[in-house]
């Protein structure tokens, strides 16, 4: 059984369901396109420097052989640690081996599989259901289903409209020659498919960290709340960085996103 409010935040919920939001369905499929356009270049690439060992980007387990026969020993192909490991080896890696990842980081990011899915669940008249579920996490906040609105790409372009106008062409080489690598610039247009219906205006706002905040408030936790007052105005480090450096014992001022080096230089691990 639900309490009053919740029950009116349940009826809120489902208006927002319905209603959905509307998708801009040229650009989506103009994306779409490019990023497949670009993803079949990348794989012919990795079959020529890999002689045809590796088919694809998406070949995982062939890719982290073909690796290993050129000295790379890493365990998985998760982007942050592929990153690290060839920014940690510098000059020293293999210079084929170097292009054969900076690729498969490329053909990786995962929100340009978002693509295919606006494209299934917009419907005709442009927009986009049943995004939120209600209740979702134990928190009590919302969950994501579908699309996933709550986890897109942070990184945007600026000037969206130019970027997505850019598109239009569905010239991913056009695009390599302006902005560089195509993949990158396809991920950072995301939030642009996402648009007000015509005659309608979209406005944003967010609520920052508001279970860390809400949860310090509750349990009457000042100091905690004076470190999310310093981050959100600026005038201190990050409220992650605070607790990263809590946790290993080591100066905020250190902290970026706590690469190995930094651990082994504190002993930590």
């Amino acid at each position: 059984p639900l309490s009053d409010s919740e029950q009116e935040l349940w009826f809120l919920d489902q208006e927002i369901n319905e209603r959905g939001v509307y998708l801009d369905g040229e650009a989506i499929t103009n994306a779409a396109y490019i990023a497949q356009q670009e993803t079949a270049r990348i794989d012919r690439e990795i079959r020529k420097l890999t002689k045809y060992s590796v088919q694809a980007s998406s070949q995982a387990a062939r890719l982290l052989d073909w690796l290993k026969l050129q000295g790379v020993e890493i365990e998985s192909l998760g982007k942050t640690g592929l990153k690290e490991y060839a920014d940690a080896w510098g000059e020293a890696l293999d210079p084929t081996a170097r292009q054969v990842i900076a690729l498969r980081l490329s053909a990786a990011k995962s929100s340009t599989k978002k693509l295919a899915t606006m494209l299934h669940r917009r419907q005709p008249d442009g927009r986009a259901r049943e995004n939120l579920i209600f209740h979702g996490a134990g928190t009590g906040r919302w969950a994501g289903v579908g699309i996933q609105l709550h986890n897109m790409v942070r990184d945007t372009h600026e000037n969206m409209d130019s970027a997505i106008a850019l598109l239009k062409p569905r010239a991913p080489e056009l695009i390599r020659m302006i902005e560089g690598d195509v993949m990158t610039f396809v991920a950072r247009c995301m939030r642009g498919l996402i648009r007000a219906a015509p005659g309608h205006d979209l406005l944003a706002a967010d609520f920052n960290n508001i279970e860390g905040v809400g949860i310090a408030w509750l349990a009457g936790e000042g100091l905690k709340l004076d470190d999310f007052r310093a981050a959100f105005a600026g005038t201190g480090p990050g409220i992650y960085e605070v607790a990263a450096g809590d946790i290993f014992g080591v100066p905020v001022k250190d902290i970026t996103k706590i690469p190995l080096v930094t651990l082994l230089q504190y002993n930590l691990v």
